[in-house]
């Protein structure tokens, strides 16, 4: 009998709010980001609206979007046919299927096995829908999971396996569906000795998650818990809970303790290095070297030397409605190596604009952080497209996908005011940031977000309604944060997904 242990488990209060995470060795309630008490339940879709379930989510009480969960329960590895499921390392490479096609999915009576959809998440049979977003959105989820997994001896596919062993990430759905807190993003077995289960069934709810990238964060965390990979308390791996760090994460080639928000014991015992770790379950990718397989790793300095390019776009939106003749912001992120050049293509009726970040002309500037870029300028109105691409140093372009985006006049945005905290206001590491918004729309406020920009990244957070038009959330500062400035964007969203901003800069000291 193998136990599985608690990686992050979400707490209703009595009114079936979504208080926190508790850790698997304390008695109390360990809060993280929490919301003042709220009037009723507000969607956490993101900023593209999506089909919800029929139970409305109460995440956006104040419960991070990506606060992933690991059941707690137990899995025996005898037993017919499913005996030899948790032996001995496969010979050739493992197989993540990441299914978007939804699927019914059973009890699996103590053990998992994906090739059969028995999953001991489900205490009875459900059926998952099929991928919400977009095929370009599929696309995206499935070359971030590829990069992340990319130095291991692993397969990431979309097609279904079958018979052959493989984990199965399935991405879909709400977490309600599978009788799970609305706040869950996923959830996934984990076992108590750091074994692979090798059959296993995990879950990543995309109507919790906002776009490709956060959608490539749950998965590919998801199925590092069922390659035996407890929580770490670092912030730059992708195992960690914390936030205020560099965007996006990886695996981090480094040794550190477990811990959601407080340090503990790892799973096995002692510390954790995820890269270790998954060279040892998974071993290294058998189609390059064994150097080059490490160096695709990020270190603990958060360099690689790989040149084979990736471009993801972050915000706005595909198809966002954003504010016109006003300053737009438009992000995205270069993983596997350090481009020599990266531009902006903005496509306006009058042509294509292209922007270098080396040289971007006057009334524009383009920022840097890792891998995450950002190019800002004051827009005009109407309908706009854009992309980003990357060159390598040897003369090699990648272009991300294409966006659309249209620019309004601003009569019918939302409006959004923050009373708190205000500009300039300071806080020390471990502090809270009790941030309240006003926000109005000329029909109504469907859901509001926190972006919280940090100097080596940005992340985003659901606020909750606390009744009429205001909404709140409470933000604690990691007791490890670095000194500097923090902007906090507010962003507000209609019905029909017109969105209006407001920001406020604080400072960390």
């Amino acid at each position: 009998m193998r136990s599985l242990i608690v990686g992050c488990v979400v707490l209703l209060s009595a009114a079936g709010i979504a208080v926190g995470c508790s850790t698997q060795s304390s008695d109390s309630d360990s809060f993280v980001v929490t919301s003042p008490k709220a009037g009723h339940d507000a969607g956490v879709t993101g900023p593209a609206p999506q089909a919800q379930s029929a139970d409305p989510p109460v995440a956006a009480q104040g419960q991070p979007a990506g606060c992933v969960v690991v059941r707690v329960g137990s899995q025996s590895s005898s037993g017919g046919a499913e005996q030899g499921f948790a032996a001995a390392p496969l010979a050739g490479p493992r197989v993540i299927f990441l299914n978007k096609n939804g699927g019914t999915y059973y009890p699996g009576n103590g053990i998992d096995n994906s090739s059969a959809n028995r999953s001991t998440l489900v205490s009875q049979a459900v059926t998952m829908p099929a991928y919400s977003r977009t095929a370009s959105d599929w696309q995206q989820l499935m070359d971030l999971t590829r990069q992340t997994y990319a130095p291991f001896n692993v397969v990431v596919t979309d097609q279904d396996p079958g018979a052959a062993p493989h984990v199965e990430v399935v991405v879909s759905g709400h977490p309600s569906m599978i009788g799970q807190p609305s706040s869950a993003a996923g959830i996934s077995p984990l076992t108590g000795d750091c074994s692979v289960i090798e059959r296993a069934v995990v879950f990543a709810f995309d109507q919790l998650l906002q776009g490709p990238d956060d959608q490539a964060r749950v998965v590919t965390h998801e199925a590092g818990h069922a390659f035996g990979l407890d929580h770490e308390l670092y912030c730059p791996d992708l195992m960690s809970y914390l936030f205020d760090c560099a965007w996006p994460k990886h695996f981090i080639d480094q040794t550190v303790a477990c811990g959601e928000y407080t340090a503990r014991a790892c799973n096995c015992g002692g510390s954790q290095d995820s890269v270790q770790h998954l060279f040892t379950a998974l071993g290294k990718n058998q189609g390059m070297g064994v150097m080059d397989a490490g160096s695709m790793a990020m270190d603990a300095g958060g360099g690689t030397t790989t040149t084979q390019l990736a471009v993801v776009l972050g915000t706005p939106a595909d198809g966002a409605s954003v504010m016109g003749n006003a300053p737009l912001s438009l992000s995205a992120t270069v993983t596997g190596g350090r481009p020599s050049k990266v531009y902006l293509e903005w496509e306006m009726p009058s042509g294509t604009v292209e922007v270098d970040c080396d040289a971007p002309p006057a009334g524009t500037t383009c920022t840097r952080s890792s891998g995450a870029y950002t190019f800002a300028f004051t827009a005009g109105t109407g309908a706009r497209a854009w992309s980003v691409r990357a060159m390598d140093g040897g003369g090699t372009s990648t272009t991300s996908a294409r966006r659309t985006l249209t620019l309004t006049d601003g009569s019918a945005m939302p409006v959004v005011t923050i009373s708190s905290p205000t500009a300039g206001d300071t806080y020390a590491p471990g502090e809270t940031v009790a941030l309240r918004v006003n926000a109005t729309a000329k029909t109504s406020v469907s859901q509001v977000w926190l972006t919280w920009m940090a100097p080596s990244g940005s992340t985003q957070y659901p606020l909750s309604s606390l009744g009429g038009t205001s909404w709140g959330l409470d933000v604690p500062i990691s007791t490890v944060a670095v000194k500097g400035s923090r902007g906090l964007r507010i962003t507000a969203y209609d019905p029909q997904n017109l969105a209006g901003s407001q920001d406020v800069t604080i400072e960390v000291q």
